[in-house]
């Protein structure tokens, strides 16, 4: 994978997980960048470490939290879900964790053989945005002072980078950079 496409694996991951939770009937969104939501609750966290060497990235730990069974969380935890408080009833992780690797497989073979490129995974990703297109609240935390603004989601560059639209101009975002106001 290319250094510069290298937010292919987090569509990669971020689809497996958000397709997995549609083959147990639970309809999840892609919280930018890096979280699965379920309404305005957190159920799944993603964290992407990549090596790059040269060009290309030459090794990649990707880490996937699902909450799968839990019921109670601590209160210091803001707005978490669990599949099981989707569904009803407990699932095996095990099931879980098959689903998911199979879809993750999946879309990276499909990737690998060019079945399908990193600007169709991109489309797929950004169709599953979390608020895309609704008026939401963010905080730009470019600046020393953090200024609050009203925008809407409009999709993703390739290099990752979050664009909004406010006031009729399309800002763009790297990761750290933005942060819903929730």
């Amino acid at each position: 994978i290319p250094a510069s496409s290298q937010m292919v694996l987090s569509c990669i991951t971020a689809l497996s997980v958000v397709k997995t939770l549609e083959s147990l009937n639970i309809e999840a969104k892609i919280k930018w960048p890096n979280d699965i939501y379920i309404g305005d609750k957190k159920l799944c966290g993603i964290l992407i470490e990549n090596l790059i060497s040269g060009m290309y990235l030459s090794s990649s730990i990707v880490g996937i939290g699902v909450n799968v069974n839990q019921r109670y969380f601590e209160e210091d935890i803001p707005n978490p879900i669990s599949i099981a408080q989707c569904i009803g009833i407990d699932m095996s992780v095990e099931t879980v964790l098959s689903t998911l690797l199979n879809m993750f497989e999946s879309y990276f073979v499909r990737f690998a053989t060019g079945e399908i490129n990193y600007a169709e995974l991109r489309e797929l990703y950004v169709g599953y945005l979390w608020h895309l297109n609704l008026t939401t609240e963010f905080i730009d935390k470019r600046f020393s002072h953090e200024e609050t603004f009203s925008g809407e989601i409009c999709g993703i560059l390739p290099s990752g980078k979050l664009m909004i639209e406010t006031k009729g101009e399309i800002r763009e975002f790297a990761f750290n950079e933005v942060s819903y106001l929730i």
